[in-house]
């Protein structure tokens, strides 16, 4: 801003000017970053191995900054403007309007973007995101008047660009929707997909899952998919199912509890349909889109000893792990000293909803695992008193009453291993088992180095001992 050689000096209004420029471009460079973040196809996640909720909390912290910067920008801009007495003559000029209404958009994007808001309503938050979104895009193009710093802005709209088109490529049935069929257990929801037979599903996956009959453009994140491949066949009973489910398709499992927006829409859907049938036993068909699977599967081999803990729909992301042990434990080529697995239900009509995937655990791995029920206990005589199968009642009689002490399971996951290098416990947890866990492994001698993920209502830890 100096040049020495003509004895020239910025006046202040020049300085501020200055400043204000180079925050507009900061605010501006920042966009693309946070399109990134925000999309599916975060080359992040793969890059870091960090979870997309992980980078969604990154998403909301950078459009916090890109929202300062903006701020800053106005606020020096007005007050160049106001100094040279130019304000109030700005108003009658396009890309001034358009700055307003860029940063006016931004902020209220930003205000609900607070977990108050998104809780109060989740749908309102969303399509106000996508339609703000579009709107503050295109102010600021005719803000910068189409021609400064809109390098960044293209870089964002190809981002986004890149991110539908990946969308698109990741749905099975882009086009057409997959054959679906649901069942209602009352708490919990069974979805079965038929899918391509090329989709590769681990354990530790998600998939968004959208239902056009119920709306078109909402999907919903399915926290686990099991596959029928390995497991169990899930579409085989339905009435014309031979010629569905081929050698080309594959069932994934999604098990779903129904809270509020799209998840009780369905519920509601199947309680209708199920009262033109007078029952909710049957499975009634609907058409899905299949996007995914999304998310890494985490590597159990580096710990010795596995502890699996669950709580209601949390058994959708720990299951998957323990069928894969499985097998390798059925054959001996299991490296793990101990697996115990844990699961909390407070409805036992939710057991049925997985007793065919229980079934395929390992005979041997069978008393390693433990259902724990926090419901009445009248329940369960009533339950073994109806007509069960020979699997669902060997399932429900194994059920101990009570909520698991879990300082006393992690002691015993790590007793016998206190001179071993690796140690390991996975699991969901509510904020009592949270407070429980820590007042356990707090009184340890011995450092205790977690490496936890968060995603929707689960709780994976995994804890690794250091001598």
């Amino acid at each position: 801003m100096r040049d020495s050689s003509i004895g020239y000096k910025p006046t202040f209004d020049q300085y501020v000017r200055y400043i204000a420029t180079r925050f507009g471009v900061m605010a501006f460079a920042i966009l693309p970053l946070l399109m990134l973040t925000a999309a599916r196809m975060n080359v992040l996640v793969w890059l870091t191995h960090w979870t997309h909720d992980s980078w969604y909390i990154f998403h909301r912290w950078i459009g916090r900054l890109a929202w300062v910067c903006a701020i800053a920008h106005a606020v020096l801009y007005s007050t160049y403007h106001l100094m040279l007495n130019q304000y109030w003559v700005k108003f009658a000029k396009l890309y001034w309007n358009c700055g307003i209404l860029a940063i006016s958009l931004f902020t209220l994007l930003t205000v609900v973007s607070v977990k108050f808001f998104r809780r109060l309503s989740y749908e309102v938050f969303l399509y106000g995101h996508i339609l703000g979104s579009i709107v503050f895009i295109l102010a600021l193009f005719y803000h910068s008047m189409w021609e400064r710093a809109n390098e960044w802005l293209y870089l964002t709209l190809t981002c986004w660009g890149i991110d539908r088109l990946f969308r698109l490529y990741m749905t099975s049935g882009a086009f057409y929707p997959c054959t679906g069929r649901v069942l209602h257990f009352g708490t919990m929801m069974r979805i079965d997909v038929l899918v391509p037979a090329n989709v590769s599903v681990r354990p530790g996956q998600f998939a968004h899952l959208r239902f056009p009959q119920l709306r078109y453009l909402e999907n919903h994140p399915s926290t686990t998919t099991l596959s029928d491949v390995e497991w169990t066949p899930l579409i085989s009973d339905c009435g014309d199912s031979e010629k569905l489910h081929s050698k080309r398709t594959q069932a994934l499992t999604f098990l779903i509890r129904p809270f509020d927006g799209m998840t009780r829409r369905l519920s509601d859907h199947l309680i209708s349909s199920a009262s033109a049938i007078n029952t909710l036993d049957r499975p009634t068909s609907i058409k899905v889109y299949f996007e995914g699977p999304y998310g890494n599967e985490h590597d159990l081999r580096p710990y010795d000893s596995l502890l699996f803990l669950a709580g209601g729909v949390g058994i959708t992301f720990t299951l998957p792990y323990l069928l894969k042990l499985s097998g390798a434990y059925a054959t001996g080529k299991s490296t793990f000293k101990r697996i115990h697995f844990v699961w909390v239900t407070r409805a036992l009509h939710e057991i049925e909803s997985i007793v065919s995937f229980l079934d395929r655990i390992d005979e041997n791995l069978r008393e390693h695992v433990d259902i724990f029920y926090t419901g009445r206990i009248t329940s369960i005589g009533i339950l073994l008193d109806s007509a069960l199968t020979p699997s669902h009642r060997h399932w429900v009689e194994q059920v101990k009453v009570g909520r698991p002490e879990i300082s006393d399971l992690l002691s015993l996951a790590m007793r016998d291993h206190d001179d071993d290098d690796n140690d390991a416990t996975d699991g969901h947890d509510n904020d009592d088992e949270n407070q429980e866990r820590d007042e356990d492994l707090g009184s340890k001698p011995s450092s205790v180095a977690f490496l936890g993920e968060i995603f929707f209502p689960l709780f994976p830890l995994f804890v690794r001992r250091t001598p």
